[in-house]
C-alpha cells in the first residue's frame, strides 16, 4: 500500500511556481495548456510530482552540459610530452622571440632561435635565451615525429612541430 505524504500549504505554492516558470522553457514535459490545467485542477501531490520529475530534467540537462564543457576544454588543450632524458637530435640555440597564435579551434606558437623559426602545436611556457634542442622520435603510425624542447625554469617540456 502506497502512502502518500502530505503537501504543505507553504510548499505547494512554491511548487505552483515552479510549474509557472517551468511553462516557459523546454525542460517540461508537458505543454503549456497541461501545465495551467495542473495548476487549476491538479492536486498539490499531482503538482509536487510534476516539480520532482522537472528537477530531475534540470540536473541531467545541467550535467550533460558539463560533460560537454568538460569534453570540449579536454579537446582544445594541446598534449605535451615530457622532456626526455636521451634521444636529442641535435641543440637549437636559444629562444629568441616567441609568438603565441590563439584561434577558436587551435593554439599554436612560433618558437624563434638562431637556428631558425619553429611553428609548434599549443602553447610553450618559456623564457627568453631558455635553450631549445630539436628531438627525433618515432611516432606510432610508423613514421618520424620531430619535435622541440624547451628547458626552462618555468616549465621544462617537448613541444610538437607542425
Amino acid at each position: 500500500m502506497k502512502t502518500t505524504a502530505t503537501i504543505s500549504a507553504a510548499q505547494d505554492a512554491r511548487n505552483c511556481r515552479i510549474i509557472r516558470v517551468s511553462m516557459s522553457n523546454f525542460l517540461s514535459y508537458r505543454s503549456a495548456h497541461e501545465l495551467q490545467l495542473l495548476l487549476e485542477h491538479g492536486t498539490p501531490e499531482q503538482r509536487a510530482a510534476h516539480v520532482q520529475q522537472y528537477r530531475r530534467r534540470i540536473l541531467f540537462w545541467a550535467f550533460a552540459l558539463m560533460v560537454a564543457g568538460s569534453l570540449i576544454v579536454l579537446s582544445r588543450n594541446p598534449q605535451v610530452t615530457p622532456p626526455p632524458s636521451s634521444g636529442w637530435v641535435r641543440p637549437a640555440g636559444a629562444i629568441e622571440h616567441i609568438e603565441l597564435h590563439e584561434t577558436a579551434f587551435s593554439t599554436t606558437t612560433t618558437v624563434v632561435t638562431a637556428e631558425g623559426n619553429f611553428q609548434v602545436r599549443g602553447a610553450v611556457s618559456a623564457a627568453i635565451g631558455n635553450p631549445v634542442a630539436l628531438k627525433k622520435e618515432k611516432a606510432s603510425a610508423g613514421g618520424e615525429r620531430v619535435s622541440i624542447c624547451i628547458t626552462s625554469a618555468i616549465k621544462s617540456a617537448c613541444y610538437q612541430l607542425l
